[in-house]
């Protein structure tokens, strides 16, 4: 009996992996098309939400992201949505002159506090280039806060994935049209384009990692002896080097404006 032909996707950022695969007709024949064209492939369809595309840019971080809240004070509270973007350029303008290559990958998330309506920022950069004590200063607008316990840039239990999952929650503030988050210009760039291909082995997982996810959408219906496609996704985060540095949030201390 011949081994069935599977449609593997895998997408890679940082240290961060995810497959998926699939025995379904269309998308093996959708493989096979790409595998014949010169170019990357598009954009995969299974990875296009908000979250799974911050999800690749978080990972792009790997063990060095720190998550930082930029709070405002009474007196520096912008009114609106376009008021805490305007502060978060200049920020980002101050930082850049202060050190040019401390900015070259960032990610913000703007937020209003669900009911409360508290305009913040959440904010992600690399810990080795900008930490707590220089953020502080550059921050003229208030505190800054090194995030809440369980939402680091990399969970334990919820890889690169909870934190985008945070940055992408509802929140009624927000005003119809204004995308809530964003990232450093040249971050695109950064993230390799998806393999695609047909092969008749399943992709495997490593025994070893730092986290990893698993789902199968198994065969839901059988029509006429046929079972519907078999789909499964996974992704993981390998390991840390021996070595390598990891990032451990830091206690806020009071530090005055750069």
């Amino acid at each position: 009996m011949p081994m069935p032909d599977w449609c593997v996707v895998v997408q890679r950022s940082g240290p961060l992996t995810k497959t998926y695969f699939t025995d379904r007709h269309k998308s093996v024949a959708w493989a096979a098309r790409q595998q014949c064209r010169d170019g990357p492939p598009p954009g995969p369809y299974m990875w296009g939400t908000s979250e799974d595309k911050l999800e690749l840019y978080l990972a792009l971080f790997g063990f060095t992201g720190a998550h930082y809240v930029l709070t405002f004070r009474d007196e520096d509270l912008p009114p609106n949505f376009d008021g805490v973007k305007r502060c978060f350029r200049a920020f980002v303008t101050k930082t850049r002159r202060w050190r040019p290559d401390a900015l070259r990958k960032y990610v913000y998330a703007v937020e209003a506090g669900h009911e409360k309506g508290r305009w913040h920022i959440h904010f992600v950069a690399d810990a080795r280039l900008l930490p707590l004590e220089d953020v502080s200063g550059l921050w003229r607008y208030g505190f800054v806060n090194p995030g809440k316990d369980e939402y680091p840039v990399l969970h334990e239990k919820g890889g690169f994935h909870c934190l985008a999952h945070y940055f992408c929650k509802p929140d009624k503030f927000i005003p119809l049209g204004k995308h809530p988050w964003g990232v450093a210009e040249g971050m695109k760039a950064m993230i390799p384009p998806p393999s695609v291909r047909v092969q008749q082995r399943r992709p495997g997982v490593p025994q070893k990692n730092y986290y990893c996810s698993y789902r199968t959408k198994d065969p839901v219906r059988v029509v006429n002896g046929h079972s519907s496609a078999l789909m499964e996704y996974a992704s993981w985060v390998a390991l840390p080097k021996p070595g390598e540095y990891i990032y451990r949030p830091e206690k806020p201390t009071k530090t005055e404006a750069l």
